[in-house]
């Protein structure tokens, strides 16, 4: 919300002069901040699995557990609030999942071995299954939500919302300008019309 005239006018050239601008913004930015976000929330996961495992001597199926099942927990937060809570917001955000599918995935892999499986792998297995049809369910309701995001594109470039006042007036709209302020500025008022 920009009660300049300068802001507002940018705001609606940006959108008329480059309409797929704020979509390349919202797939590259938003996207690229939410690999970075997981991918760091694995790391850090597995670190802390280390540092229970080998600092604090607890026994490794145990650690192995407690890290799936925190992962499994943030999973499924942050399927709530992107469906749920921040859904407007984040609607386009689409790699939280195939990142956590990589990074299951690679632990799955790590810890398989066909004739003794053990049962974090299983679990590890499960949680990768749960990523990829969460995924698919997020895929296919983004695909049914209403797109009202991009409504500000639509907008006539010079539209002044009712909320933002202007510092001048034209002389014809308003009279009571002159003695309200004490002064009318031209070269406000002949810009308004631009």
């Amino acid at each position: 919300m920009c009660p300049t005239k300068t802001c507002t006018k940018s705001q609606s050239l940006a959108g008329h002069q480059y309409p797929k601008e704020p979509w390349w913004t919202r797939y590259l930015t938003q996207n690229g901040l939410a690999v970075f976000g997981w991918w760091t929330l694995l790391e850090a996961l597995v670190s802390l699995g280390v540092v229970l495992r080998y600092q604090a001597g607890l026994p490794d199926p145990l650690v192995s557990s407690m890290v799936l099942t925190l992962l499994l927990l943030g999973m499924l937060i942050w399927f709530v609030f992107e469906s749920f809570i921040f859904s407007k917001y984040i609607r386009y955000t689409f790699t939280v999942y195939p990142v956590l599918i990589v990074g299951l995935g690679a632990m799955f892999t790590r810890g398989y071995r066909v004739h003794d499986l053990a049962p974090n792998t299983v679990y590890c297995g499960f949680l990768m299954l749960a990523a990829t049809v969460l995924n698919c369910v997020r895929l296919i309701t983004t695909c049914f939500y209403p797109d009202d995001t991009s409504k500000y594109l639509t907008k006539e470039p010079n539209h002044k919302p009712d909320f933002c006042k202007t510092v001048c007036q034209p002389m014809g709209k308003d009279s009571t300008m002159a003695s309200q302020t004490g002064f009318v500025n031209p070269v406000f008022c002949n810009n308004l019309d631009n």
